[in-house]
């Protein structure tokens, strides 16, 4: 538990959960003034108490909570990460309702209220606690034990570690499309800063299902929260990946 390493960070000062990256980009610029502004100030992005200390070696810098005592009681990093075996079965066997809320879980976390604010479209519900919509009950010769999925922010800075396992991704994006001749399209998600993170593919009935418009270039893609389960891999310089059911993707345009 102690080694465990963080993508993003509860921020106090405004009640904000950030990727960790909000920090690092900062402090390649200037460490001083990072350390000013964050440091002492970050915690836990699930249960808000635990505070996250930065380990800045010249070879590995990263966030950990060295007080796992610290932790809420109900935090999910009590509990151990889902083997890829454990997740594919969970996929596999899925009832997309669970999936569902379980994307909406980490919409909201995103947020610092739930999706009802006058800057999105469509109102989602809190879940009411932070483990019963990201944990999942793995049954092994009888025995059960509490695990959680895996999932990871977009824009991590270990978004390329472990592709071979299917994950939940979440961020604050743009995006724009390109479609092909068979009905299906190509969704490219970018930083706000446009610069590109990875494109998930859906198939023709995959895309009717979704419901969504999206722009099909890139000066004019739109700024989205997205959340989506699936399974990367590297193509090229960008990472890519197929989405299998339009229940496995929540996109919630963000109004102008």
């Amino acid at each position: 538990m102690t080694d465990k390493k963080y993508d993003e960070f509860y921020y106090c000062v405004d009640n904000t959960v950030y990727p960790c990256s909000c920090y690092w980009d900062l402090y390649e610029k200037d460490s001083q003034e990072a350390t000013r502004i964050y440091e002492s100030k970050m915690y836990c992005p699930i249960c808000k108490q635990a505070p996250i200390i930065v380990a800045k070696g010249k070879i590995r810098k990263y966030m950990r909570v060295k007080n796992v005592d610290a932790h809420h009681s109900d935090c999910i990093y009590f509990l151990e990460e889902a083997s890829k075996k454990e997740t594919q079965i969970y996929y596999d066997d899925l009832d997309k309702s669970d999936i569902s809320n379980k994307l909406k879980y980490l919409l909201n976390k995103m947020l610092k209220s739930q999706l009802a604010g006058k800057n999105i479209s469509t109102k989602v519900s809190n879940p009411s606690s932070n483990r019963e919509n990201i944990d999942i009950t793995i049954t092994t010769n009888n025995y059960k034990k509490k695990k959680y999925l895996p999932h990871i922010s977009l824009y991590s800075r270990n978004i390329r570690e472990n592709l071979n396992i299917v994950k939940m991704y979440y961020g604050k994006v743009k995006i724009y499309c390109k479609k092909w001749e068979n009905g299906g399209i190509s969704i490219y998600i970018l930083t706000l800063n446009n610069k590109q993170i990875c494109a998930i593919s859906a198939n023709k009935n995959v895309y009717k299902h979704l419901d969504i418009i999206f722009p099909e270039k890139k000066e004019n893609a739109e700024t989205y929260y997205v959340t989506f389960a699936c399974e990367m891999y590297e193509k090229g310089a960008y990472l890519n990946g197929i989405l299998i059911d339009s229940r496995m993707a929540i996109f919630e345009k963000v109004k102008d």
